[in-house]
């Protein structure tokens, strides 16, 4: 609704948005690579320890207007641990079955990754910090988040169709009063990831 303008339920107020580029953020990690390589099989590995923290992890991820420290968390693409592997491996068919098309150019071939899970974001669907961010962002996220008491977090499978968190560490806010829980600080469930094939190279003459 257009400020200024008038509803069947009276004067409307409305709420006019000040977007600026004031996000600030820090990454720190380790990197670590290798390959090897050895007659028919190739390998090719590396790993990441890393931590990554914003206030603003992007276009429409709001700031908290009266303290930006408050909206300072887990960067929405997290990740603390990435470990990628592949391989490629031709397989000995010509050796064992003599070579010619049928049994040559064989390769099989794999790319897996383990990784921890993107951080679970936090959000409530209302305005009682009396802010008034609902809305105002181009997402209408806002910056509400619920309360939350610190204890054990219980994380269960979410195959059990569970809740996978203890959902009873979190409250919603007081009316007038800020949140306690910040909008991420913890992951979602991992990754455990292979893609594999197998491939066949013959040459036409």
């Amino acid at each position: 609704m257009v400020n200024g303008a008038r509803s069947p339920y009276g004067n409307a107020i409305g709420s006019n948005g000040y977007l600026m580029t004031i996000g600030n953020s820090s990454y720190h990690s380790l990197q670590t690579s290798f390959r090897h390589r050895s007659g028919p099989l190739e390998l090719l590995g590396a790993y990441t320890f890393s931590k990554s923290i914003d206030d603003s992890s992007g276009w429409g991820d709001q700031i908290n207007p009266l303290n930006q420290r408050l909206s300072r968390s887990l960067s929405a693409f997290d990740v603390t641990h990435n470990f990628v592997a592949s391989y490629y491996y031709k397989l000995p068919f010509g050796q064992l079955f003599g070579h010619h098309r049928v049994s040559d150019g064989w390769v099989i071939t794999s790319i897996t990754r383990f990784s921890t899970g993107l951080p679970i974001f936090l959000r409530e669907r209302d305005d009682n910090s009396l802010l008034g961010t609902r809305f105002t962002g181009p997402h209408g996220n806002g910056v509400d988040t619920p309360n939350y008491m610190p204890g054990d977090l219980q994380f269960k499978d979410p195959r059990t169709g569970q809740p996978y968190f203890n959902i009873d560490l979190f409250s919603k806010e007081a009316i007038g009063q800020l949140c306690t829980a910040s909008k991420r600080f913890f992951h979602g469930h991992g990754l455990n990831n292979w893609d594999m094939a197998l491939l066949k190279d013959t040459s036409i003459t």
